[in-house]
């Protein structure tokens, strides 16, 4: 579940802040349900699993990186995708549009 005070507006939820550093894909893993977004769940899987050791593990970043592109969050029966941006990583729901990314500043 994400905190209300997590929520900035209804397309974007702070899911851990710049703050974090190196540990916010760790604690992003650890602290939500992610669902895969892919055919092959053990992927996904494999790769949360690196994710939630932490940055002392060789492929932390890379598996990172396939978690990101592959995995989602519910909440509030709408889909949210992963995306990190200035050391934020962010919920960003699926119907997010370029004109409010524009806006917003990425």
């Amino acid at each position: 579940m994400i905190a209300e005070q997590e929520i900035h507006g209804p397309k974007l939820l702070l899911l851990s802040d710049s703050v974090k550093g190196q540990y916010g894909p760790q604690y992003v893993a650890s602290s939500y349900d992610l669902m895969s977004a892919i055919s092959d769940k053990q992927i996904l899987a494999e790769a949360i699993k690196i994710v939630r050791i932490g940055p002392t593990h060789e492929d932390y970043w890379d598996a990172w990186l396939d978690v990101e592109a592959s995995a989602y969050i519910s909440h509030h029966d709408a889909l949210y995708w992963l995306e990190s941006h200035d050391g934020n990583i962010w919920a960003v729901r699926e119907d997010f549009t370029d004109v409010e990314r524009g806006n917003w500043g990425w």
